[in-house]
């Protein structure tokens, strides 16, 4: 999915604002199942994309690394107790 994103935001040039992704993060409590925050995000672009080198009969994990601008937070969701 990352791949096609970036190729429609820089090669196929939608990259107005109609083209912005939402996202959210979500922090996890000391147990890894309760949501103890959640930060959503608003209007997200990208600004770089660069994709790991590639070794010929190679199992290692293909990698990318993905810079973005965000627009907007929110903070959506809190619980102290998680």
């Amino acid at each position: 999915p990352w791949s096609e994103a970036v190729k429609k935001w820089f090669v196929d040039g939608e990259h107005l604002e109609n083209n912005h992704m939402q996202g959210s993060i979500v922090l996890l409590g000391p147990d890894m199942k309760k949501t103890m925050a959640r930060l959503e995000l608003h209007n997200l672009g990208f600004k770089s994309f660069k994709k790991g080198a590639l070794e010929a009969n190679s199992e290692k994990v293909d990698r990318m690394e993905v810079e973005m601008y965000m627009e907007g937070l929110t903070f959506a969701e809190y619980d102290g107790d998680a």
